[in-house]
């Protein structure tokens, strides 16, 4: 903190909920938030600030986002050769195995076990 000095009031804000400390000598900070108020965020962008208040009451402050992201990822499978069946005709035959993920980035390696062997693909 440009210009504070040790003993300096900071003042945190998230979630919602509000919490003060004091700079220490090398100009660091920090506050416990609960975990109660961690686990409430919702999914997306929040948006953490913090002010700190020198002896003469000037003020200064900042903002950080910080994205929570609680999707748990997941594949699901298609039908395999339409009826997840495989008759005599298809079991000599290549066969896809198709479906869809979500909650994963764009690029990720999912990896298909089959019979042992494993086959990957990205999302």
């Amino acid at each position: 903190a440009t210009g504070a000095a040790a003993g300096d009031k900071v003042t945190v804000t998230i979630g919602g909920q509000t919490y003060t400390t004091v700079l220490d000598a090398a100009g660091n900070w920090s506050v416990g938030v609960p975990a109660s108020v961690i686990s409430g965020l919702s999914d997306g962008t929040v948006t953490v600030t913090a002010s700190v208040t020198d002896a003469a009451g000037n003020t200064g402050s900042g903002t950080h986002n910080v994205t929570v992201d609680t999707g748990l990822p997941s594949v699901s499978f298609n039908a395999i050769s339409g009826d997840n069946v495989l008759n005599a005709a298809e079991k000599g035959q290549a066969l896809s195995v198709s479906g869809t993920s979500a909650n994963l980035a764009e690029g990720t390696v999912v990896t298909v076990t089959l019979n042992g062997k494993n086959y990957t693909a990205t999302t």
